[in-house]
């Protein structure tokens, strides 16, 4: 698809990061609300890569280049799952 315009295509780039954005928030939604439902787990690393079912699903999921984007998604979910429980959030604080 050719823009004749650069505007256009910056705004339909934006478009397509923002749509992006929001299908990872409802993904990560979703999977914690399986970790919750104890559907997937986070406490039984595999025998072939030390992985477990939640790193499994989230690595396959979104496709980390960095492990730290990795980790941070990771104590999100994780962090939600905190949320669903009603219990306080300790692993997602406020970093100034």
């Amino acid at each position: 698809m050719e823009y004749a315009d650069k505007s256009k295509f910056e705004k339909n780039m934006i478009e397509k990061e923002i749509r992006r954005e929001i299908t990872t928030e409802h993904l990560l939604n979703y999977i914690a609300e399986n970790v919750f439902l104890g559907r997937i787990t986070d406490d039984n690393p595999s025998d072939i890569n030390g992985l477990t079912s939640l790193e499994q699903l989230l690595y396959y999921e979104l496709e980390f280049d960095d492990y730290k984007d990795f980790c941070d998604t990771k104590n999100s979910v994780l962090s939600r799952v905190m949320d669903l429980r009603g219990g306080c959030n300790m692993i997602g604080r406020d970093v100034y």
